[in-house]
């Protein structure tokens, strides 16, 4: 056929396939309660990809995706080669590049969905200058959800769902249009694959 199709980059994407079953989300979500669409999963490498997970090399993982991912999947896949069209998916430190990479290069991304916020340094500085300094175009599409019990430790100053509420709020005050939800839900897998079909159907509703 010729028909194109909108784009899901999903970061850290063995785990997506492994333990939040993306692949049966997409198989009951398409057709029914969203438009058919591509996916790619992201492997990400270690010990690499400490930096480029908000770390000093941010900037390069994120041009790797906008430079040389995109271009790669758009010439290879029947894609709609456009960023209202794309979409940028993760969890933990991998929302906040998600998040990040939209707001840097909206050129390359138009939605971006996060669910549960980790902010390590010096990424959460980043995310936060980035968001400041965009241009918080409204017509930028971002969705931050995350649960009322969520990861959090005092004495890491660790709390995954006050980071996920300071990004919902930075993006909303710089003029961004974004969707902050919090679920009465638990922690892990089990509730990022429900927050995943939720944001699925927000960005490729089915028509």
């Amino acid at each position: 056929g010729s028909e194109r199709y909108p784009l899901l980059v999903v970061n850290n994407g063995k785990d997506w396939l492994a333990n939040a079953h993306l692949a049966n989300t997409l198989d009951h979500l398409v057709g029914s309660k969203i438009a058919p669409l591509i996916v790619a999963c992201v492997e990400m490498q270690q010990p690499a990809s400490r930096d480029e997970i908000g770390g000093e090399k941010s900037d390069d993982f994120v041009r790797m995706l906008a430079d040389e991912l995109i271009p790669e999947l758009d010439g290879k896949y029947r894609t709609l080669a456009n960023p209202d069209a794309r979409a940028f998916m993760g969890v933990t430190s991998n929302a906040l590049m998600a998040i990040y990479a939209a707001v840097q290069r909206p050129d390359v991304f138009g939605m971006a969905s996060g669910f549960s916020f980790y902010l390590p340094q010096p990424g959460g500085n980043l995310l936060f200058e980035a968001i400041e300094g965009g241009k918080g175009d409204d017509k930028s599409r971002f969705w931050v959800l995350w649960n009322k019990n969520e990861i959090a430790r005092v004495e890491w100053d660790v709390d995954l769902g006050r980071d996920s509420r300071r990004v919902a709020e930075a993006l909303e005050t710089n003029g961004y249009g974004v969707v902050a939800r919090e679920a009465l839900d638990s922690a892990g897998w089990g509730s990022w694959r429900v927050r995943a079909a939720e944001a699925l159907v927000m960005m490729f509703p089915r028509e």
